[in-house]
């Protein structure tokens, strides 16, 4: 697993190099994320980012996230939103678990698109989504 998961970014990282070479501007796009523990934080995405040189770098992946919802999963920013939690240690505590449901990609993503709209971060021009063995990368359309 662990094995194949390097080769994907590897080669993610590969095709995203040749990429450069066919579209040198990166320095004007924006470059998303959204996945669970191997995508959070400032991993490989961020190495991506610097080494094409986004303008900017926007990552909303969570630990412990999971691709289906569950039948509790709230929407972002509705009315009484838990939040979101990466947690995974046992627990009994129902608000945490709550925010533990929401960890989802349909949350993520309505978080990703909230962000943007309310200009927390500029419409991103290529977003990557990293599950686990279920990877896309989509370049968006500039800005309207």
């Amino acid at each position: 697993m662990r094995r194949s998961i390097g080769f994907c970014v590897v080669l993610w990282i590969g095709i995203a190099l040749q990429a450069q070479s066919l579209y040198p501007d990166f320095n004007k796009m924006n470059f998303g994320c959204d996945g669970n523990s191997i995508t959070a934080g400032e991993q490989w995405s961020k190495t991506v980012v610097d080494l094409l040189g986004f303008a900017t770098h926007h990552n909303v992946a969570v630990g412990s996230a999971t691709w289906a919802c569950h039948s509790d999963t709230q929407d972002y920013g509705s009315a009484g939103f838990a939040g979101i939690s990466g947690g995974w240690r046992p627990t009994e505590d129902s608000h945490e678990l709550q925010m533990r449901h929401n960890n989802v990609s349909k949350v993520h993503i309505q978080k990703f698109i909230a962000e943007v709209e309310n200009g927390q971060y500029p419409f991103l021009m290529s977003l990557s989504s990293l599950w686990g063995q279920m990877t896309r990368t989509l370049v968006l359309p500039k800005s309207p």
